[in-house]
């Protein structure tokens, strides 16, 4: 009986998630966040930690983002912060602020790029942005 549930187990946890999926902590240089999201393959979790993170960065492959208690994505005061490009990507738990001012441009913490789906935008503090969330054209 217990070869059967650790069978199971095994079975369970290889099989949760896209397969081959990494989990990865980012490192707290500066560029790290904007490096880890050009070097992460598909379906990848990239962990941020208790740190300020440079944006703007663009979010062009599925992949999930998840911050810890004071993780910060932090613009340049120009521009959106975190652009999503691709489908099926996750924000969870980050602090975003720093987008520019432009409205024409619609300067944003977060934007969903028209078209893209299953975007989830969960638990995270969106401030001092002039939009904080753009989900113009973004699909489900």
């Amino acid at each position: 009986m217990k070869r059967a549930l650790r069978l199971l187990a095994t079975v369970l946890v290889c099989c949760v998630g896209p397969a081959g999926a990494a989990e990865i902590a980012v490192g707290h240089e500066s560029g790290a966040l904007r490096e880890a999201i050009q070097a992460a393959a598909p379906g990848d979790v990239l962990r941020l930690g208790n740190a300020h993170y440079d944006g703007p960065v663009v979010i062009d492959r599925p992949l999930t983002l998840i911050g810890d208690r004071d993780s910060r994505i932090v613009g340049n005061g120009e521009g959106t912060v975190v652009s999503v490009e691709a489908d099926d990507v996750t924000l969870k738990g980050l602090y975003v602020t720093g987008s520019g001012r432009k409205l024409d441009k619609l300067d944003s913490g977060i934007a969903l790029a028209k078209g893209t789906r299953r975007a989830r935008v969960e638990g995270n503090r969106i401030v001092m942005n002039l939009i904080g969330i753009d989900v113009q054209g973004a699909i489900d």
